[in-house]
């Protein structure tokens, strides 16, 4: 319901500022703690100030998913981050956390054979060799490379199907 106020005051109770004391990584190898731990905390700065490690649920969150993003954009596809231990001191508001990353197995695209079908014509197949990470924003560049290309020759109604054979995992 509308309200009509002339004075409005308000009363806030600071609580208890919470900052990450200590992240620690279990499991990560591909990537260094410094580039890791910038997804949670500002990097930058000269002087290591509390403002600038500031812990959230929702920003843990965030950091472990963007964490993971990246791993899987390296190649490792079934990459995760999860927290496995989390100590928060709600005298002194320091968070003391242990995220666990399971990377998995590194993924390369070995060769790509491709399938062209045109309506009346037989099929035309190809085999490109390559060595590049895959990872699923490589696979949708792909796919939107192969779509381009059909469209400047006349074939704007192109679909592309991808399909994973002999998938095989590398270390590293």
């Amino acid at each position: 319901r509308p309200t009509l106020a002339k004075e409005v005051k308000f009363e806030i109770e600071r609580g208890v500022f919470y900052y990450y004391d200590t992240i620690t990584f279990r499991g990560l190898r591909s990537q260094s703690k410094e580039d890791a731990d910038a997804f949670f905390v500002e990097q930058g700065a000269l002087v290591r100030l509390k403002q600038a490690r500031t812990f959230t649920e929702s920003g843990l969150d965030r950091g472990m998913a963007s964490l993971a993003e990246v791993l899987r954009r390296k190649g490792y596809d079934e990459a995760e981050a999860s927290v496995a231990e989390l100590h928060q001191d709600d005298e002194t508001g320091a968070v003391n956390v242990t995220i666990a990353v399971k990377e998995g197995s590194k993924f390369k695209v070995r060769s790509i054979r491709t399938e062209m079908t045109y309506a009346g014509k037989p099929s035309e197949f190809s085999t490109i060799t390559t060595n590049v990470t895959y990872s699923r924003l490589w696979q949708q560049d792909f796919a939107q490379a192969l779509r381009a290309t059909n469209f400047a020759q006349g074939y704007p109604d192109t679909t592309v199907e991808i399909t994973q054979t002999n998938r095989v995992m590398t270390n590293h």
